[in-house]
């Protein structure tokens, strides 16, 4: 029988890697934050892709990736996008319902669940969804608040193809074939597609607080149909989507328009930052509320966006 020879710094990444989370997460010297997470993180330990349980800031356990852009942050930070997490934290307790359309790995189900309120998380990847009943599922405590749905969301009924994206960003995976050409992805599976609110139940869509939206350029669509079937989900129910200018471009649309649109409904909106620069994660700053636009802002391809109802002002 042949024996791998022993491999001391594959045997010592795992406990370093952890050692590293802690400090990023609790080091006192930003500067060796910086230096910690160029030198080591970036240079000598993504890479590998590892699989590591991590518990995330409000105390939840996931299986994070190494490798992958939104896990990797939640692994080293516990924290995925700071100021979107903050907002969708304050608007949720209990009694509430919140919609996670484009669930991913369950992050921000299991952020809403640990607040206290029951959540309905739908993500159109097979592979990824498995990865999100197993992270709901190392979290007893809050599996009886979370039902999964496996499909895609539209303003239809039908089918549509999901694309998988690469490891180290599983994350953009998506139903429009131009954006997974792009980005080398691979096709995974032909799911079933469904409106909103044919997915989520009467008695559901009356508790429903907040529905957030980020399904990888596939967001006109879903908004569009909430927006003119605004009758079928409460008054004072918020909504945080990701907006690609680009998207919208293939829809005959400008980020100005969807504005217009959106006023038209009813809704105030509001920008959310959420830069994706180190400094959100490294330098910890304090959560930043997010302000009301009435443009687009300038040199802007994508923005993250909180639709609050204007009785809510």
């Amino acid at each position: 029988m042949l024996h791998r020879p022993f491999d001391l710094r594959q045997f010592l990444v795992r406990p370093a890697t952890r050692a590293l989370a802690f400090y990023l997460r609790h080091g006192p010297s930003l500067r060796l934050r910086y230096r910690l997470w160029r030198d080591v993180a970036q240079r000598r330990i993504n890479w590998r892709g590892l699989q590591l349980l991590s518990r995330t800031r409000f105390g939840t356990l996931m299986l994070c990736r190494s490798d992958d852009a939104v896990q990797s942050r939640i692994l080293y930070f516990g924290v995925w996008e700071p100021h979107v997490s903050a907002v969708i934290a304050s608007r949720l307790g209990p009694g509430d319902l919140f919609v996670d359309v484009g669930a991913n790995v369950g992050y921000y189900s299991l952020l809403a669940a640990a607040h206290g309120a029951e959540v309905v998380a739908i993500e159109a990847s097979p592979s990824i969804h498995a990865d999100l009943e197993a992270n709901i599922a190392r979290n007893p405590r809050l599996t009886s608040r979370i039902r999964t749905c496996h499909a895609a969301v539209s303003d239809h009924s039908g089918e549509l193809i999901i694309y998988r994206a690469r490891n180290d960003n599983l994350g953009a995976s998506t139903t429009l074939a131009e954006r997974a050409l792009q980005g080398e992805m691979t096709a995974e599976a032909r799911v079933p597609a469904s409106r909103l609110a044919d997915l989520v139940g009467l008695e559901e869509r009356s508790r429903t607080r907040l529905v957030k939206i980020d399904i990888e350029g596939g967001e006109y669509p879903v908004l569009r149909d909430i927006l003119t079937h605004r009758k079928d989900w409460p008054a004072a129910m918020e909504i945080v989507v990701e907006v690609s200018a680009d998207a919208l471009a293939a829809h005959g649309l400008t980020p100005d328009s969807l504005l217009q649109r959106i006023r038209q409904a009813g809704y105030r909106t509001l920008r959310i930052r959420n830069s994706y620069d180190m400094s959100d994660y490294l330098d910890r700053p304090s959560p930043v509320p997010p302000q009301e636009i009435d443009r687009w802002p300038p040199g802007e391809r994508l923005c993250d966006l909180l639709l609050s109802p204007r009785e809510l002002s």
